[in-house]
């Protein structure tokens, strides 16, 4: 739909949120830290933006250089295996955080092959990004439909990642 109706983040002076896929066991931290670096790269570039990290271990490596920008975190998120439910629970999580973001990315493990993992950056759109895509007309979205939008498809998003 979004990529259809040509969606793209808002630009502008509004905040951005930045929620982080991890896990809360090791695998030897390669996974985690892999991920940790990617979120303090785009917290560099963007030093005011807000964090929400899924998982401890993220979150412990996080906190120590990018405390002040965790706004929310989850653990014992993937303790058995993840549903959607898990997802938009989540989802419903985020949705009562007093800020309306912007631009909300979404930093996951992408899995290359055993032992390689790439931290990949998936894009989640505020009600106002979809309203203003430029071809949303074409799916007949009634205004009140478009919260559920935007919070079917960040948890979505989420149980993607």
């Amino acid at each position: 739909v979004f990529e259809s109706a040509e969606t793209k983040p808002e630009e502008g002076d509004k905040k951005t949120l930045y929620i982080v896929a991890s896990s809360d066991k090791g695998l030897c931290g390669g996974i985690h830290s892999g991920l940790s670096k990617a979120t303090r790269r785009l917290l560099a570039q963007n030093p005011s933006a807000d964090l929400v990290v899924l998982g401890e271990k993220a979150k412990a490596q996080l906190s120590r250089s990018n405390g002040q920008n965790i706004v929310l975190s989850f653990s014992q998120v993937c303790k058995d295996i993840p549903t959607f439910a898990d997802a938009q629970a989540i989802a419903d999580q985020i949705a009562l955080l007093p800020t309306n973001y912007g631009t909300i990315k979404i930093i996951h493990n992408k899995f290359l092959n055993a032992q390689s993992y790439e931290p990949t950056t998936v894009d989640a759109y505020s009600e106002e990004a979809i309203t203003n895509s430029p071809n949303i007309s074409a799916f007949e979205v009634e205004e009140e439909a478009l919260t559920n939008l935007r919070e079917y498809a960040l948890a979505n998003s989420l149980f993607w990642a």
